[in-house]
Order: structure tokens, then C-alpha cells, then sequence
């Protein structure tokens, strides 16, 4: 028995439901990263603001230590974002991990009372956006034991914010209005 070769085309072709799937998928990635682009470009610009108001936050506190980290974590940004050929894993999971770094030092500098919650709550929302919900969970498993941990050892005693800034320190408000712009225009 032989095949014509329509059988055969139909046979080796993707049903037409298989080919919507895929370019339903084709079209996914191209959002994705559309909206990476656009990320980058957000975090290179309102990056630069957020890098310097840390500066001089954690000038006027004495935290000198975190200064290095907020300029790296900023030209790490520029640096994707002028690398056109990196690949999308690279640059997205840079993000992703930079914010979470970001939240992990502001537990670090402030504790609870800074702005570490909202830097890790963004962890798993752009894990999930970038790449799906297998990725978003274990991320927020992550940032959730993170808290925990961090609740336990602050709880403990074993770590002590060396000072409570109070309401009325200008740079602790420009420097959380700068971080709130910058994670909403994430």
C-alpha cells in the first residue's frame, strides 16, 4: 500500500492546532522580550537616580559597605541593556537576581523597616513574567525563607541594625522614593 503525497504532508506537517500553539509561544517570547528591553532601559535610567540616592543615604548613615554594590549592580544594568546579543536568559535572570540581591542588602542595612520587602515581592512577579509559573514559585519559596531567615536571626539578637532612622531623615525619604519609582517602573 503506498502513500500519496498528501498523505504523507499531513503526516509530517503540525496539525493546525500544533501550529497555533506554537506561534502562540513565538508571540510570548517577543512580549518577553519587548518587555525586557524596556526594563533595562527603565532600571538604566531611574537606575542612575536610585544609585546615587543610595549613595548618599548610605553616605549620610555611615554604610559605606553598600555603596559599591549599588553602583555595580547599576552599570551590570547599563551593561545588558547596551549588550543587544546577550541572551535573554542572561539578561533576565541578571534582573531577577539583582533585585533579589538588592532586597537581600536592604534586609542587611535596615531590616524590616526598609525596603527589602519590596525588592523581594518583586523577585517572584518578574520570575514569573519572564519565564512562567515553574520558575515564579521557587522564587517565591526563595524570598519567603529569606524573610523567615532573616526574621529568625534579627529575632535572635544575632544581627542589630546599627541605627533606627526615624520619619524625619530627608535621605532615608528620598532614597525610599527613588526605590519605590525604580521597582514600579520594573
Amino acid at each position: 500500500m503506498s502513500l500519496s503525497d498528501k498523505q504523507i504532508a499531513e503526516a509530517t506537517l503540525p496539525s493546525r492546532s500544533d501550529q497555533d500553539g506554537i506561534m502562540r509561544q513565538m508571540d510570548l517570547r517577543v512580549w518577553q522580550e519587548q518587555l525586557l528591553r524596556g526594563v533595562l532601559l527603565a532600571a538604566a535610567i531611574v537606575g542612575l537616580l536610585a544609585a546615587v540616592a543610595g549613595t548618599y543615604d548610605a553616605y549620610v548613615y555611615q554604610q559605606l559597605w553598600i555603596i559599591p554594590l549599588y553602583w555595580a549592580a547599576y552599570s551590570l544594568v547599563v551593561v545588558l541593556f547596551l549588550w543587544k546579543r546577550a541572551p535573554y536568559a542572561l539578561r533576565a535572570g541578571a534582573i531577577v537576581s539583582l533585585v533579589y540581591i538588592l532586597g537581600f542588602t536592604q534586609l542587611l542595612e535596615d531590616g524590616v523597616g526598609g525596603s527589602a520587602q519590596l525588592f523581594l515581592l518583586t523577585v517572584p512577579f518578574l520570575a514569573g513574567i519572564f519565564w512562567g509559573r515553574r520558575v515564579s514559585i521557587p522564587a517565591l519559596i526563595l524570598v519567603t525563607m529569606t524573610m523567615a531567615g532573616f526574621g529568625l536571626i534579627f529575632s535572635a539578637g544575632a544581627l542589630v541594625i546599627p541605627e533606627n532612622p526615624t520619619t524625619a531623615e530627608p535621605a532615608r525619604w528620598i532614597a525610599g522614593t527613588v526605590v519605590l519609582l525604580l521597582m514600579g517602573v520594573l
